[in-house]
């Protein structure tokens, strides 16, 4: 445990990562961004698109989106990698201690929130589960279940994480590739030609599609030195792209075309069962194994991802602010895991389209306030 020597405005869990302590090879953290991009609520997006557009506009869309999110997040990852900083901790030197709180609270507090919304998506799917076999029906003790696992999953450390991503991954790519092919099934049942659909509703555009996407990671992306501090990577490496190298493949790979495959799984959904949460639509039709298997996608899904990129930056950031209290890595994850219960984020998914079209500008417009705290 690296010593602190009595500085108030450190604790080990937020000094640098040193290069022997690096566990995450890049393929390790491919795996983890193909669990975090494998967001349910991007099923609705999907959905939503395909009533105005085409299924191409609708994945072009989704894809450019994601694409300018990954390279932003290659870019910002950088101090993670060659510095070994977390986001509070570096945030530090253009804001301030004092002014880096804004940015850095807030984040921690929306990822709260995610993990709030997430941990109820997998609630919903332990409870139909379980309801079906046993007749145990309270997604409420679910919820709160399947929280405390997921905290002490987060509070195991990287490592832990790391391996539940070589598990999850696989996994969920492979159930995911099921849920589509059912999908066009009842697609096709309809009549319906995938390809040369357009919706010719005007409730939405590219657009807001696009726009409503990058909320997603518009957080992440810029707190993903979070993570990319544990990534193995040369040492003293001066190209950019050498040092990198291990974090940047996963990241233009994993959250793009995982997240615009998310997406058309919702669009063609809506096409085949006027529903964009294929979830809902093969529980209602799924039996035995194929039912078990469906859920546990879910379960994992928002497991992998609330782990990697809610909780451990969420309670980064709080460990930073709590820094003269010497507040410990385990007490912030506890602390996003009740700040997300208590912001009701069941209410929140019924709004998640405003919610996410509102948290691109809220980030633009956080590094203007924070500079007037420091001033």
């Amino acid at each position: 445990m690296p010593k602190t020597d009595g500085n108030k405005l450190i604790t080990p869990d937020i000094v640098p990562v040193k290069s022997n302590s690096r566990v995450i090879s890049g393929f390790g953290f491919f795996n983890i961004w193909v669990g975090m991009a494998v967001i349910i609520a991007t099923f609705q997006i999907g959905g939503n698109g395909i009533d105005s557009m085409s299924i191409w506009e609708v994945a072009s869309a989704i894809f450019v989106a994601n694409l300018m999110i990954a390279i932003i997040a290659s870019l910002s990852g950088d101090i993670g990698i060659e510095h070994g900083l977390s986001f509070a901790t570096y945030l530090r030197a253009p804001f301030g201690i004092a002014g880096v709180h804004l940015p850095a609270v807030s984040r921690g507090i929306v990822a709260s929130v995610w993990f709030g919304i997430q941990t109820y998506l997998g609630a919903i799917a332990l409870n139909a589960l379980f309801a079906k076999m046993t007749g145990f029906d309270s997604w409420l003790t679910w919820y709160l279940l399947f929280a405390v696992v997921q905290i002490i999953n987060t509070a195991m450390g990287i490592k832990a994480i790391d391996k539940l991503a070589i598990v999850a991954a696989p996994s969920i790519i492979v159930i995911s590739i099921w849920i589509l092919f059912k999908m066009m099934g009842m697609a096709e049942a309809k009549g319906i030609n995938i390809a040369t659909y357009h919706g010719t509703a005007h409730t939405t555009s590219w657009f807001l599609i696009m726009v409503a996407n990058m909320g997603f990671w518009s957080a992440l992306a810029v707190d993903i030195p979070n993570l990319t501090r544990y990534v193995k990577a040369p040492m003293g490496e001066k190209g950019w792209f050498k040092r990198n190298w291990s974090s940047f493949w996963p990241h233009i790979t994993a959250l793009p075309f995982v997240q615009t495959f998310m997406g058309i799984i919702g669009a063609v959904s809506v096409l085949g069962a006027n529903n964009w949460n294929p979830i809902e639509v093969i529980q209602g039709t799924a039996s035995g194994w194929s039912y078990v298997i469906l859920l546990i996608m879910v379960i994992l899904a928002q497991w992998s991802t609330n782990t990697a990129s809610n909780l451990i930056p969420a309670a980064l950031t709080f460990v930073n602010a709590g820094a003269s209290i010497r507040m410990s890595m385990v007490t912030g994850i506890v602390l996003a895991g009740v700040i997300g219960t208590i912001v009701q984020p069941w209410s929140i998914l019924d709004q998640l389209f405003t919610y996410l079209a509102t948290m691109v500008p809220f980030y633009l417009l956080l590094p203007v306030l924070s500079s007037v705290i420091t001033m």
